[in-house]
């Protein structure tokens, strides 16, 4: 379970960094760099609206990866010990993605 620092100031989910999820999909099956990968779990926050999540964020969270040619993706599920998303003004969860992600060697 990788340690998750967001970067996503415009998602629901972030709370100082963290995320209140127990669980994040990384999308971009067929992807060639960080950023033809998303946070598929991104929802924006929208003026008064936060997560309805009643979990305490956490820097844990596990990791499904659908980004087949990263390093880091072992079955779908991401082995880095530590991943960052990005995408600090994102309206859509495309404008997101795994800063972490390197192309297998």
């Amino acid at each position: 379970m990788p340690e998750l620092k967001c970067n996503v100031h415009t998602c629901v989910h972030n709370k100082n960094y963290l995320c209140d999820l127990d669980a994040i999909e990384v999308a971009g099956s067929s992807a060639q760099t960080s950023r033809e990968t998303s946070c598929a779990s991104f929802v924006e926050k929208k003026g008064d609206n936060y997560s309805n999540s009643m979990r305490e964020a956490s820097p844990m969270s596990n990791v499904t990866c659908h980004a087949r040619e990263c390093q880091y993706n072992r079955d779908c599920n991401c082995h880095a010990g530590k991943i960052s998303v990005g995408g600090n003004n994102a309206c859509r969860s495309e404008e997101t993605e795994c800063a972490t992600f390197e192309k297998e060697k």
